[in-house]
């Protein structure tokens, strides 16, 4: 709603049903922008790095991550624009921002932080077929550094805190 502006609140009746209505104007304030994040025939971007090979060392560092998890590699994968947002409001450590080949955004601040990883050099286009090996669905990936945990102990924490068993698939 920051976008728009109420320009004018018409109230009318409909002839002979006499029910009453109203016409909303709305004026826009901003520009509507859609830019779409792909690689080119030449396997080359105008965002980003292109990961277009299996064999692309990055790239296998990163399903690497996927597959066996953030205790093993040191890099945690998160998927989705709402939580991405989220966890850059904390200072985390970002190692990088995956985006699948042809992603389209229009969110104004998302694309604000798809430039900023551009700008460092940290903004990686992959192709489809190799972006659906580190995420099945076709939202933004942010890969950072997994904080470290320390094995707890049994003590009882100030807060809340939420323990849940997990088995590890190994076994």
């Amino acid at each position: 709603a920051e976008d728009y502006d109420l320009e004018d609140d018409i109230s009318y009746k409909l002839p002979i049903l006499n029910h009453d209505r109203r016409i909303l104007v709305f004026r826009k304030l901003t520009d509507y922008r859609r830019v779409t994040y792909r690689i080119l025939l030449n396997d080359k971007t105008d965002f980003g790095t292109p990961i277009s090979s299996p064999e692309n060392k990055r790239y296998k560092e990163l399903k690497k991550s996927a597959e066996k998890g953030p205790k093993k590699t040191g890099i945690a994968l998160v998927a989705g624009r709402k939580i991405i947002k989220d966890i850059l409001k904390t200072g985390v450590k970002t190692d990088c921002l995956l985006l699948p080949d042809d992603y389209c955004e229009t969110d104004r601040s998302f694309l604000g932080i798809i430039e900023d990883f551009d700008r460092q050099k940290k903004l990686f286009i992959v192709k489809k077929a190799l972006f659906s090996g580190i995420e099945s669905s076709k939202t933004p990936v942010l890969a950072i550094e997994s904080p470290e945990m320390k094995e707890w102990k049994g003590e009882k924490l100030h807060g809340c805190t939420v323990v849940i068993p997990f088995q590890d698939p190994v076994n």
